[in-house]
């Protein structure tokens, strides 16, 4: 949280989230492209390492809405990334 926060403020911070982030989405691509035929491994990598963080960050923050518990958040993600690499 700290470092998100971090790089909205300071460039370079915000250079270096963004070469984590992208060397993250590549190895996910490159595992996704190995076993599971989609389209665009590198894009689907994309959208669920930054669906899982920002889940991980409001989970974490505890800004999950109050008509939902941590866990069923947790299980509606856990089943969105199984779906997608079904």
């Amino acid at each position: 949280r700290s470092f998100v926060e971090m790089s909205l403020r300071d460039p370079e911070v915000a250079r270096l989230r963004l070469a984590f982030e992208e060397l993250a989405t590549a190895r996910m691509g490159t595992l996704i492209a190995a076993s599971t035929p989609v389209p665009d491994p590198l894009a689907l990598a994309y959208v669920l390492y930054t669906a899982a963080m920002q889940c991980a960050h409001g989970v974490a923050s505890e800004l999950v809405p109050p008509a939902l518990s941590r866990e069923r958040v947790r299980a509606a993600l856990t089943a969105f990334i199984e779906r997608a690499l079904g």
